[in-house]
């Protein structure tokens, strides 16, 4: 070993022993490359980091003189080792990120579609005065009326079609269960859209009308998101065995 390298790595443990980074006026490769000013910022079995004065790099151990090498701890039957094992660690994340990947795209996929499930099913919504009676199994059971359009008598738009105003024609209330409407205090009248959230039609009477008895009132939800899902429940609970 010449003498210049000898005082190169005694100034290195000098340093290593005052715990402060490796340190290289120069430092040049194998292949010719030549960093100046060079401060190592960590290193291990196969490569080494550092800043210099064009900015930062890493090299390869291997490609770095025997001396340098030396003082590294360079062992190419551990590099061997050491380089397939991070080989192995980043093939398995790149895997992880795959499944990530297609794991996250397929939730959104399932989002989009509720989401225009859900859309749908709120055109079915259906626009009401309700009146709450009796709170009960974290529901309100409800007397509703359905609000549409009602003619006023002797009276034309523009266009010569008589003007409509909303109004309620029906005479005797339907029962629903409304689910959303547990804080709302008895007696409280409000006009909402209601969304179905059984398997009924909300637009065939006979399916929501109910005996005055009020047995087994038909499912509603004040939001279309909540009705969605009861319907969905439904649905999956009245499906055939097979």
């Amino acid at each position: 070993m010449n003498r210049n390298w000898l005082i190169t790595l005694l100034f290195v443990g000098l340093l290593q022993a005052q715990d402060k980074p490796l340190v290289f006026a120069t430092l040049t490769t194998r292949t010719g490359q030549t960093y100046t000013d060079v401060k190592v910022t960590r290193y291990d079995a196969t490569e080494v980091r550092f800043i210099h004065s064009g900015g930062a790099a890493v090299v390869l151990l291997g490609e770095l003189p025997r001396d340098i090498q030396d003082l590294f701890g360079y062992d190419p039957r551990k590099s061997v080792n050491t380089a397939g094992q991070r080989h192995e660690q980043r093939t398995k994340a790149i895997m992880e990120m795959e499944r990530d990947k297609l794991a996250l795209e397929a939730l959104r996929k399932q989002q989009k579609q509720e989401s225009n499930e859900i859309r749908a099913h709120e055109k079915r919504g259906v626009r009401l005065r309700i009146q709450v009676r009796v709170i009960e199994d974290g529901a309100c059971l409800c007397q509703a009326w359905r609000i549409e359009k009602i003619d006023v008598p002797k009276k034309y738009d523009l266009s010569g079609k008589p003007m409509q105003v909303e109004g309620i024609k029906q005479q005797v209330p339907y029962w629903i269960r409304v689910m959303g409407l547990e804080e709302v205090p008895v007696g409280r009248v409000m006009v909402a859209f209601i969304y179905p959230g059984g398997k009924f039609d909300v637009y065939q009477d006979h399916d929501y009308r109910i005996p005055s008895s009020m047995a087994n009132p038909l499912p509603f939800a004040i939001r279309g998101d909540v009705a969605w899902r009861l319907q969905k429940n439904a649905t999956a609970t009245t499906a055939p065995s097979s």
